[in-house]
């Protein structure tokens, strides 16, 4: 992946303590954003299918209301990837209790949006076989196939 990366200049960092969990990974991500950034996304490698006009509605939606966080929605369920504000960034940085980002997040529910979005992909987890077959399937129906 990395000579991907490389190539197309996007740039990217290690977590050297990924034994720690997810959690340390996202804490790596932080450390290595932007300082002119003002939110990031949580995007899980293992949610693949969102479609890139919910990228964008978020990106519009954040940068006009300034919300702490925004959530994808498809059927009143709350999917991936959120959209982080970086004024987080010092809680995602000090926070120890157990659950992680989820917990994290959690805490500023008061100050989340969540935005309807017509993408089933954002709750498409493939962890398993089963999964990466209704993936397919999807895409198969989604393109019309």
């Amino acid at each position: 992946v990395r000579p991907v990366l490389e190539k197309q200049g996007i740039p990217w960092t290690i977590n050297e303590q990924y034994d720690q969990g997810m959690f340390s990974s996202i804490q790596t991500g932080v450390k290595s954003l932007n300082p002119d950034c003002q939110a990031f996304f949580l995007h899980p490698a293992d949610i693949p299918l969102v479609r890139p006009e919910t990228i964008s509605r978020l990106i519009a939606v954040q940068m006009e209301k300034k919300a702490s966080i925004c959530y994808p929605c498809y059927e009143g369920r709350r999917g991936h990837p959120p959209l982080v504000s970086t004024a987080l960034i010092p809680a995602v940085l000090t926070f120890n209790e157990p659950g992680g980002m989820r917990a994290l997040l959690s805490c500023y529910n008061g100050e989340a949006l969540n935005i309807n979005c017509h993408d089933p992909g954002i709750l498409m987890d493939i962890d398993t076989p089963e999964h990466y077959e209704e993936a397919i399937n999807h895409l198969a129906v989604s393109s019309g196939e």
